[in-house]
């Protein structure tokens, strides 16, 4: 069969008219999610040859303006509005599915070049390193009078670095007896490779090995000499030229050296220049206040003092939204909620302000108000996953088995391979009992994301319960490695050291978490149990916390009946029928009656010994006729009592 021949001919005109249809297209994919034709349409655009220098004539430039108005009659293009600032990613770690539309104007600073379109569509799939380097062959020394491209470089270089630091804590969290991210068949895996999931390659060690400050310890990012290099020479590249440049011009380059200022933080952080990470993140909310990526830098490395100290823009709404994600973050919930609650009267329909609420009521072990705030978010946004795993903690601590399976299933049809979506799943399997699953689950959120910081905690409590102290403590350890505010760590190594009887470390780490936690009275106890026990015996330490704990509202009911206990060991009477008789009357609010516990009857017989002995027999009486009602040995004891404190009031009666 004979093949048809073509009889099309490459023109001038016809090229650029090519040039306006992948150059459509690529906007056009861009604005749909579609990144694999943007990736496939940018190639085609760069492989074209560049165009004449010389002018089009109008008949030329008329054809190209027809061709690409078909072109958007065909397609029916949907108008969107332009991303603030044409921001080119999300923020560190996350999908970058937000990307920047190509346009033709004459301040994108090389956005519409097909060479960054391209590099962009390698970034977007994750293929930073080729994204880099095709920027650096490629770009001329100027480049760095090009915030854009200079930013997408050296961002392409820093994520390559991350994903090979990633690579090597795998391995070396693995140990020597297999490489993470190597699958049967030789080829290199993703971490988040389906083929990879089905968790029967996990290692089966006793837990996670210690991971020391962060994964910095275990791998280091190799690319950052690199990106401060390209960092350096982009400051002295504007240093040198800013006398040349107009006002104007530097005003309309002020938002892309946001960018750079987040990336320098980016760096001054994984160095370990704290001081100088902050005043960088700073630098960039400042020059570009809706970065929520250089807020959320600011979060999580400073405390109130600091952020008192910082160049912030004050009088912007993401100030205020930044002071309430602060406030959640230290554990100071009700400032944070009312902030939320202000903010909501401008979005009254984000539901990331409502699972900030709902998270803030977690934190305040209000989960019936929680629980319902969450049925809200998954209500109005049925697909988030996002801060969910944390309603699925709630489910687990009210035992829900019902309402947490129907969570998990959900979330898992949502998206299977994501550490939330683990993490739910985990907690279910705990609260069924099957450990073993429940812990494999939460190393696969790890090798998600190897930092997701629930999933450390999670697992720490998860070896909690196998009593496995060691792999619990190093669990909890990298946990507070990653955020040393997360008081639920700090409490767990408290606990584990305290499991193995070593209580001045466990003392030390409890009172990490009180200090986090100045207002949960479970922190408080904890301690005072500490300085009760054999290691140490400090009774009058013990009071002092406990009686902290009572100030903080007991809520667990523990701190009254040490009290009480620690006075009589104290020979101190009086404050110890004071403490009983409060203990008392709490448990006859919590049950409606004395119920038949150790410390109703501890607590009766104690009284009604005291008032016989200060003589208000009465009272002494009353005691005594409470316990007759309980069925053990202290019937006979109340009994006893009794006839003693009659036999004593008949005598008085007769001598009167």
């Amino acid at each position: 069969m004979e093949t048809e021949k073509s009889s099309f001919s490459f023109t001038e005109t016809s090229m650029a008219t090519i040039r306006v249809e992948l150059a459509s297209t690529v906007e056009d994919c861009n604005r749909r999610g579609l990144k694999c034709a943007k990736k496939w349409a940018a190639e085609q655009l760069c492989g074209l040859p560049s165009p004449p220098s010389k002018g089009l004539s109008e008949e030329e430039t008329e054809d190209f303006e027809n061709a690409k108005e078909e072109k958007e009659r065909e397609l029916r293009v949907i108008s969107f509005p332009e991303p603030v600032g044409n921001v080119p990613f999300r923020g560190e770690g996350e999908e970058y599915t937000t990307t920047t539309t190509t346009t033709t104007s004459s301040n994108n600073h090389g956005q519409d070049d097909p060479t960054y379109i391209l590099a962009k569509s390698y970034f977007d799939l994750g293929e930073y390193r080729r994204c880099a380097d095709l920027l650096a062959t490629s770009s001329p020394a100027s480049a760095h009078g090009k915030p854009l491209k200079t930013f997408l470089e050296l961002y392409a270089l820093f994520l390559a670095g991350e994903t090979t630091r990633r690579d090597v804590a795998n391995v070396r969290a693995k140990g020597p007896s297999g490489a993470a991210g190597d699958r049967e068949d030789g080829k290199k895996g993703n971490v988040s490779d389906a083929n990879d999931m089905d968790g029967d390659d996990l290692d089966r060690n006793e837990g996670p090995r210690v991971r020391g400050e962060l994964v910095g310890r275990m791998a280091n990012n190799p690319e950052l000499d690199v990106v401060q290099s390209g960092l350096d020479e982009y400051e002295k590249y504007n240093s040198s030229s800013s006398t040349n440049n107009s006002t104007r011009e530097h005003n309309n380059n002020e938002n892309k050296c946001a960018f750079i200022c987040y990336l320098q933080a980016l760096v001054f952080r994984e160095r370990g220049r704290l001081d100088a990470a902050k005043v960088k993140f700073a630098e960039s909310a400042r020059l570009y206040p809706t970065f929520w990526s250089a807020w959320q830098g600011l979060v999580d490395l400073c405390d109130e003092d600091t952020i008192a100290n910082l160049r912030l823009p004050r009088d912007h709404w993401c100030y205020q939204w930044f002071i309430a994600e602060f406030n959640l973050e230290s554990q100071k919930n009700v400032e944070a909620m009312q902030q939320f609650d202000r903010l909501s009267e401008i979005f009254k329909r984000s539901s990331s302000i409502l699972t900030k609420c709902a998270i803030a009521q977690y934190n305040l072990r209000e989960f019936d108000e929680a629980e319902e705030l969450f049925e809200r978010v998954i209500e109005v946004d049925p697909h988030r996953i996002e801060g969910i795993d944390a309603y699925s903690n709630i489910l687990y601590v009210k035992e829900d088995f019902a309402k947490l399976a129907h969570l998990a299933h959900r979330i898992s049809n949502t998206n299977k391979y994501t550490p939330e979506t683990c993490c739910v799943i985990g907690n279910y399997y705990s609260l069924k009992q099957q450990h073993e699953k429940a812990v494999t689950y939460f190393r696969r959120a790890l090798r998600l994301n190897r930092d997701y910081l629930s999933a450390w905690t999670l697992l720490g409590h998860e070896y909690t319960e196998m009593k496995n102290p060691k792999a619990a403590i190093e669990a909890y350890r990298c946990a507070v490695d990653i955020n040393p505010k997360d008081y639920r760590a700090w409490y767990g190594l408290g606990q584990m050291y305290e499991l193995i009887s070593m209580h001045v470390y466990a003392v030390y780490y409890y009172q990490a978490a009180a200090k986090l936690r100045p207002n949960d009275s479970r922190m408080w106890c904890a301690i005072g149990a500490c300085y009760e026990a054999d290691g140490l015996r400090q009774p009058i330490a013990a009071i002092r916390v406990y009686q902290r704990a009572v100030a903080c509202g007991d809520k667990e009911g523990i701190a009254l009946g040490r009290l009480a206990k620690l006075h009589e060991q104290q020979k101190n009477w009086k404050a110890a029928a004071h403490y009983h008789l409060r203990n008392l009357e709490r448990l006859k609010r919590e049950t409606g009656s004395y119920a038949e516990t150790q410390d109703s009857i501890d607590g009766l017989l104690f009284l009604a010994k005291y008032y016989k002995g200060v003589g208000k027999f009465g009272a002494a009486e009353e005691a005594c006729s409470k316990l007759l009602d309980f069925q053990g040995p202290e019937k006979q004891t109340a009994k006893a009592l009794l006839r003693e404190i009659r036999s004593v009031t008949s005598v008085d009666y007769v001598r009167n």
